[in-house]
């Protein structure tokens, strides 16, 4: 299935885990998921990125004494112009600013919409030489046989007004919603990744769904799974957050089921961006020549909306009413 065909063209950036250790965190993350993280230079103790083709999951030192925490899902866009267009059209409440990460910048785009959580919108902009191709192509899958990332898995109280409020950001030829046995769910469809919605009583994100090239081949490195067409791994082995792996089948679609079960919604394959796949660690050697960015304290959103112009725009605070998902990571990028 080709992607879809939003009303400002839009990328499943990345999804951000933070972590009480992340030495530890990069460990276990090695040795029993076979999944590759690189510790970003300007600060190599407290951030890192777990590098997939056009995408990635952060991973970044979070709150002492407590399990892993999914802090917030990222989508990209490339046209500042049309998407401040797009949004004043669709009257969505919005705010544009910079964010200074540990290795560059980006334009980031806040919507507030209540309730429904929504993905941050960004865009790197420095340094110009990474932020052309950023995030960049990967390589070589992880040893897990990871490939992309292939959804965020979010829960919100009302699906209605959820569907309502994703159909004014994408357009609504990017959402299926489907009805089974009285459940209903819904998945949204970027132009790369996809944003899969649920109903429950705690909004937010709830999961990560990395696509791989052979299911069997992933059970060998990170042991049993449960679920189909997306297969669960046991969230105590992360801590408590939930991920899951979808195979890879470039002529056919799947039915993609969240981790409740039941209902089944669309996955698909994202075709090649065209770009020659670029290494990492060269691009954070690269960047560990550079002086890092050195991130704004924390402030509220409201404190954000009082300044005018705003500065370097700080690390965000938990958005249970619309921008981001939950608590975020003490550093971002």
């Amino acid at each position: 299935m080709s992607p879809a065909r939003t009303a400002v063209p839009l990328w499943l950036d990345h999804a951000s885990v933070a972590v009480p250790s992340l030495h530890d965190a990069i460990a276990l993350l090695d040795a029993r998921l076979g999944l590759r993280a690189t510790v970003s230079p300007g600060d190599p103790g407290r951030h890192s990125r777990v590098y997939l083709d056009r995408g990635y999951v952060e991973v970044a030192s979070g709150p002492q004494g407590r399990g892993w925490t999914l802090a917030g899902f990222f989508v990209r866009f490339e046209n500042p112009t049309a998407l401040r267009r797009h949004l004043d059209s669709t009257g969505l409440r919005h705010r544009f600013s910079e964010y200074a990460g540990v290795d560059g910048r980006w334009d980031d785009v806040e919507i507030d919409a209540g309730t429904v959580p929504l993905p941050i919108l960004v865009r790197r902009t420095q340094p110009p030489a990474i932020a052309r191709t950023w995030p960049p192509p990967l390589g070589e899958a992880h040893r897990c046989g990871a490939r992309t990332l292939d959804a965020v898995q979010i829960i919100v109280r009302d699906l209605d007004l959820a569907v309502a409020t994703y159909t004014r950001l994408v357009g609504d030829r990017g959402i299926a919603v489907t009805d089974r046995d009285g459940v209903r769910r819904a998945e949204v469809r970027l132009a790369s990744g996809r944003i899969l919605l649920a109903e429950g009583e705690s909004p937010g994100i709830a999961a990560i769904v990395l696509r791989v090239g052979s299911l069997p081949e992933t059970t060998s490195v990170v042991g049993p799974l449960t679920g189909s067409p997306i297969a669960w791994l046991d969230p105590a082995i992360t801590q408590g957050v939930q991920l899951g792996f979808v195979e890879s089948l470039a002529s056919e679609s799947l039915a993609a089921e969240d981790n409740s079960g039941g209902t089944t919604l669309e996955a698909r394959v994202r075709p090649g961006m065209g770009v020659r796949p670029a290494d990492p660690r060269t691009i954070d050697n690269e960047l560990a020549s550079r002086p890092p960015a050195r991130p704004s304290p924390p402030r509220s959103r409201r404190d954000a909306r009082r300044r005018r112009p705003p500065p370097r725009r700080a690390t965000r605070t938990p958005a249970s009413t619309g921008c981001g998902a939950r608590a975020a990571s003490p550093y971002r990028g």
